[in-house]
């Protein structure tokens, strides 16, 4: 009873402090998620604005290189009149992204490419050529068509340096384009294509972009500005901004009742302002998106977490009254920390990078299936656990898949970054792979680099380093591949490395009784070294390091029998919808349940209890139902209570039907409770997706 009610404090304090923490977590993540969508917003008006100065200094560069060629051919006379370098003009008009190409002479006469000449001392951009303020000149305008239709235009220019030719003093030469020729850069594929981007000039009339505003000349911004929710204060502070030339965002809700997160950028050599807008319904609905993603590992991770502490205080509790071994194990509680700690800190890691990459798809993909990779090798920990005394015996099952050897190092180094990072150590790896495709127990394999590399970083003081060499030899038609890890830390003395491999050995010293295991994790290593066929051996001086060396043998494997991680797991219904009865009583169970089955083009119907999973087989239609998966334990009937009753169910269907059991106990009992209540197999919890998909497709 003492137990029970220090077990239940325990717990208790456990989840407050994990619901304090979550919610601390939880604020942090937004903010960090606001904060990444103003950088992403920042980072999408830079690129836009260096586009646009791109655009202008290619074309502004064009006609300073026409400039000079007009002077060269000047200078060797082939030019002999003004309506020779009209033509000039036409075919250098042809060759670059210009409209219009106009020479302005020293008395304010133009000349255009298509034959056109006048007086220009009514324009002020020729003004400006006369005034020599013309240098690198850029500017937009309205230019009335032969429809009488208002156009907008970019213009250039450049002095030419007095151009004499057929008596004319030419000062400088201009070109127009169309302002398409920057609009371009403006069009935002992110953000479910709900942004926009416009650019105004420092006075707010629009230049150019997707708003419907720009296309009515003298069109301003700042009066739309004033439209929305801004007080009079923040409308003058954000039009200063914007005229002082300053980068910056604001959320801002415009006339029509719409929040939007609005960012300023200036462009250089210009008085245009780049405006970004966006939507926070869009931003809000990707960060809900992720946020519900990451509180559902969250939660997983504190499940896991309240599993192993209720097991592991079970199993310290027996160990404390069995006085065998009791001081040791009277600390496993604490101690099985060792074991979980690093899985946990490869998903702690992982979601990190998610957080900084949320708006990258093939990142989160890449990072997501990691954090798969980490959770699933978690998954097998505990089942360890709970089952300890086999690892004790060595009665450990081996599972023989054809696995990629560079991916799975690679995941172990995920695993150890932040780890790695926080103690200031330095990991060091060396790959020579002939053959990076094999057949073996990939899961098995990491557990045994795990821990090894796990004592390395706990016993490696702060600034050492860990080295991981593989390499591999032909030997009797298998691959033998030899793993060495080493380490500069505190190493082991030589009247405890003969006791390494031994049940719950830990040598007492100062920095190893700081940093207590199990004592379980070598022996553990050495027995699936020895039924993978393997050998290990260890070398180790007090204060100099260790170094541990694996060699296992492994079939070759091919690239095409490696499953691609890469491919949806989806399963492609055949042209009659399976019907699928879901009997769960977990609310939250239920509901992932049915939105797996139904987002892969299953027909689902729940029911909470054995009960009504009866009562709704019963009363429906002779093969309505094509499988029925039921939770085993549940309230008012359980799963095997009501399996049963369905197969004494005077149906034909009742006896075709097929019943698996999802449950969390996968002891051999329980799958023999299973086939004898009539159920066709069991699907353990937590269930693969992968697996269920295949089994259901089964005929």
């Amino acid at each position: 009873m003492r137990n029970k009610i220090l077990l239940g404090i325990l717990v208790c304090v456990s989840i407050l402090f994990m619901v304090f923490g979550s919610v601390v977590y939880y604020r942090r993540l937004n903010e960090t998620l606001n904060e990444s969508i103003v950088q992403n917003m920042t980072e999408m008006s830079e690129h836009d604005v260096n586009n646009i100065q791109n655009t202008l200094e290619n074309s502004w560069s064009d006609l300073q290189s026409m400039g000079r060629r007009l002077k060269e051919y000047a200078s060797t006379n082939k030019f002999d009149t003004k309506e020779a370098v009209q033509v000039y003009l036409n075919i250098e008009r042809k060759a670059t992204i210009f409209d219009r190409i106009r020479l302005i002479d020293s008395e304010g006469t133009y000349y255009t490419d298509d034959f056109q000449s006048g007086n220009g001392a009514s324009l002020g951009y020729v003004q400006d050529v006369l005034n020599q303020s013309i240098s690198k000149f850029i500017r937009w305008y309205y230019e009335t068509d032969e429809n009488n239709i208002d156009r907008q235009k970019l213009l250039y220019g450049v002095d030419i340096d007095d151009v004499e030719i057929d008596g004319i003093r030419f000062v400088g030469i201009v070109g127009i384009t169309n302002i398409q020729a920057i609009a371009a850069s403006l069009e935002i594929n992110s953000f479910d294509g709900q942004g926009n981007s416009v650019l105004i000039d420092s006075e707010g009339y629009f230049i150019a972009g997707q708003n419907n505003l720009t296309s009515n000349p003298g069109s301003n911004y700042f009066d739309w500005l004033r439209q929305g929710s801004l007080s009079k204060e923040e409308e003058n502070r954000t039009i200063r901004r914007i005229q002082n030339e300053e980068n910056f965002t604001i959320k801002y809700v415009n006339a029509t009742d719409e929040t939007k997160l609005v960012t300023f950028t200036h462009v250089a050599d210009t008085d245009w302002c780049l405006i970004l807008n966006i939507p926070m319904s869009v931003l809000t609905k990707q960060s809900n998106g992720f946020l519900s993603m990451t509180i559902l590992i969250l939660m997983v991770m504190i499940l896991a977490f309240l599993i192993l502490l209720s097991t592991s205080f079970f199993l310290w509790s027996n160990f404390r009254y069995a006085k065998v071994e009791s001081k040791v194990k009277g600390e496993f509680l604490s101690n099985m920390s060792h074991e979980i700690r690093t899985p946990l800190n490869g998903l702690i890691g992982l979601n990190h990078l998610m957080k900084k990459n949320v708006d990258n798809p093939e990142k989160m993909q890449e990072y997501l299936q990691k954090s798969d990779v980490t959770a699933n090798y978690l998954l097998t920990l505990i089942n360890d656990i709970l089952d300890f005394s086999k690892l004790q015996e060595g009665k450990v099952e081996l599972f023989h898949k054809p696995f990629d050897l560079k991916l799975s190092l690679e995941s172990i180094n995920i695993m150890f970054e932040d780890r790695m990072k926080q103690k200031n150590l330095t990991f060091e790896t060396e790959q020579n792979l002939s053959y990076e495709y094999l057949i073996g127990d990939e899961m098995r394999l990491k557990q045994i680099l795990i821990n090894i590399i796990g004592n390395s970083v706990k016993f490696t003081p702060e600034g050492g380093t860990i080295r991981l060499s593989v390499s591999q030899t032909m030997a009797e038609n298998q691959v033998q591949t030899t793993y060495v890890i080493s380490d500069n830390g505190i190493g082991m003395s030589k009247e405890f490395l003969p006791k390494i491999f031994e049940s719950f050995a830990q040598e007492g010293n100062e920095f190893s009784q700081a940093n207590q295991g199990t004592g379980l994790g070598m022996p553990i290593t050495y027995l699936l070294v020895q039924k993978m066929g393997g050998t290990i051996s260890v070398e180790s001086e007090l204060n100099q390091g260790t170094t541990f060396t694996v060699m296992i043998p492994s079939p070759i494997a091919s690239k095409e029998s490696i499953p691609n991680p890469a491919l949806s797991s989806a399963w492609t219904p055949s042209s009659k919808q399976l019907h699928i009865m879901v009997a769960e009583d977990n609310e939250l169970n239920a509901e992932i349940m049915q939105d797996i089955l139904t987002t892969e083009g299953f027909k689902v119907t729940m029911a909470e209890n054995g009960q009504v999973a009866v009562d709704l087989f019963k009363n429906s239609k002779i093969n309505e139902f094509d499988v029925i998966l039921m939770d085993g334990q549940m309230p008012v009937m359980n799963g095997f209570e009501a399996s049963q009753a369905i197969r004494n169910l005077p149906r034909e269907d009742a006896k075709k039907i097929r019943i698996f059991a999802c449950t969390a106990n996968t002891l051999a009992d329980e799958r023999e409770q299973a086939l004898q209540h009539g159920m066709n197999g069991l699907i353990p919890k937590p269930i693969d997706v992968k697996e269920l998909l295949k089994l259901l497709n089964q005929k």
